[in-house]
């Protein structure tokens, strides 16, 4: 992929940009499955082409002028952190979309600075990858 700017990467809540974010990352994790034994010579030896499972997590940091993340964070309930409705467009303009839970919330007040935030969220299930 070419350099390319952070505004081109996006993180979107029903098609709609979340609104001040500065700072995102898109993390995948695989815990694969272990198959060695004895007559490995004692090299750790994993099955091919399987993971006994897998993650895509979100993180997100920005300002707070945009409430779609602290309203979910801060409702009593928590099947609205569950959201079928999450998107990340990458800069090549492939995009990855599915349902994430949000996980993590925090705001912090800086003295003489704005009010900031951060965010977490981890897919739940199976996400759609559409090629650019």
């Amino acid at each position: 992929m070419a350099n390319s700017s952070n505004r081109s990467f996006l993180i979107k809540k029903n098609d709609v940009k979340i609104a001040s974010v500065r700072q995102k990352s898109v993390t995948w994790n695989g815990t694969p499955i272990d198959v060695t034994s004895d007559d490995d010579a004692g090299a750790m030896t994993y099955l091919a082409a399987d993971f006994a499972d897998t993650s895509l997590e979100i993180s997100v940091s920005g300002l707070t002028d945009d409430d779609i993340l602290s309203d979910l964070a801060f409702v009593a309930t928590n099947s609205g952190k569950h959201l079928s409705d999450i998107t990340i467009e990458r800069p090549n303009g492939d995009e990855i979309s599915g349902t994430f839970i949000l996980t993590n919330y925090a705001e912090t007040g800086e003295y003489k600075d704005a009010v900031a935030f951060t965010a977490t969220l981890v897919r739940s299930g199976i996400h759609t990858w559409t090629a650019a």
